[in-house]
């Protein structure tokens, strides 16, 4: 009979897993982006491919290959209606730009008074100036490097495009895979955990990708309305931010009511402040209606953190992968947060998933327990 491993080598070897896959990870950080943005591809699109296998009784193997082809035909047929009307609306804001950084700052040249204290802003102003001016000219420097990285992003999206491929394809397998290679001891609580996880992530990328649509959509068409300049702009920032939970918003807000305080409405006969006024407003009712009634109904509560933890997340994830890891801190929070539940539970040998179930569902099952009937066993994560 073999002679099991002692803790010390258990500990040794889990030790030595982690050292060399965070080397791993430090040695190929570059590829890392594509190989997430893969994953996440094929996350999102996964339950489409089940849905069509399972309720229209297609062939997995079809099934993700005509979804795929829908997705190419997007690619190529998307960019080719959206990017002219955008390129425009972004050269129009960027001809503006001197215009409206002079008038910014002869705004802010005049000191602003609150009884006996008065705020000078000149500094202020000269320095963002002069920050907005490097960051207008790295930009311009970058143009060239555009066309020489167009053969890199067209491999990379092949590649995202084949490796998703085969991961929607094969998910039940890989699925089944990860079961069997984990302990027998353990493998409920690996399966529940995957359930918690597989929540959050459904409730952030699903979700919020159609509070993307959404939201771009409501805000472009009212600021078009109120007669904001740049309205269609404006809708695709508020659209992309909102992959950033509570603090997206907020940011895309600046620059809508620097526009509107310095351009005003072409539709609307008030001054700029009172339409910087108005455009604070309704980003304020919009936001109000967001988070009342649109994020209950497509999120829930599966993430549940707070806008602090979010703007510290959202930090740390643009350190450590720039945009990429802003847009991914949230869920990656939250998901730390399941681990770290399980874990706490664990160490201090309590259940690692409590049962809280709710009186109506308590006096339901008393109920049936009275009139003869079996009591139904709690979900588990395959169910």
């Amino acid at each position: 009979m073999e002679q099991a491993w002692s803790s010390a080598t258990k500990r040794t070897v889990v030790i030595g897993a982690v050292v060399v896959l965070f080397w791993l990870i430090n040695r190929v950080a570059a590829v890392l982006p594509p190989l997430i943005i893969t994953l996440v591809l094929a996350y999102v699109l996964s339950p489409v491919a089940d849905f069509c296998s399972r309720r229209l009784r297609m062939n997995r193997t079809l099934a993700v290959a005509l979804i795929y082809l829908v997705l190419v035909a997007l690619l190529i047929t998307g960019p080719a209606l959206l990017i002219p009307p955008l390129i425009s609306q972004i050269q129009s804001f960027v001809d503006g730009l001197p215009e409206l950084i002079q008038e910014i700052g002869a705004f802010m040249e005049q000191p602003i008074t609150f009884g006996d204290f008065v705020l000078d802003l000149r500094d202020v102003y000269e320095q963002a100036s002069a920050t907005l001016e490097g960051v207008l000219s790295s930009l311009a420097s970058q143009t060239i490097n555009i066309l020489s990285n167009v053969a890199t992003a067209l491999f990379w999206t092949f590649f995202i495009l084949v490796a998703s491929f085969y991961l929607v394809k094969d998910a039940e397998v890989i699925l089944e895979w990860v079961d069997e290679v984990s302990t027998p001891a353990y493998r409920e609580d690996v399966r529940r955990l995957r359930a918690q996880i597989a929540d959050t992530w459904n409730a952030f990328l699903r979700g919020q990708l159609i509070l993307c649509v959404v939201m771009g959509l409501v805000v472009g068409v009212t600021m078009a309305i109120i007669g904001l300049p740049y309205a269609w702009l404006i809708g695709v920032l508020f659209g992309v931010l909102e992959f950033v939970p509570n603090i997206g918003p907020t940011i895309a807000s600046i620059p809508t009511v620097l526009i509107a305080f310095s351009e005003g409405s072409s539709v609307l006969h008030i001054s700029h402040t009172w339409f910087a006024v108005l455009v604070i407003g309704v980003n304020a009712l919009l936001q109000q209606l967001e988070n009342n009634f649109l994020v209950p109904r497509i999120i829930g509560h599966s993430l549940n953190l707070h806008p602090v933890v979010v703007l510290v997340a959202a930090i740390i994830g643009a350190h450590l992968g720039g945009v990429l890891g802003i847009l991914l801190a949230a869920p990656v929070t939250a998901t730390l947060r399941v681990l770290a539940e399980y874990t706490y539970y664990r160490l201090l040998d309590l259940p690692p998933f409590p049962e809280r179930p709710s009186p109506s569902q308590e006096g339901a099952a008393g109920a049936e327990a009275v009139g003869g009937g079996p009591a139904q066993p709690a979900p588990t994560a395959e169910q």
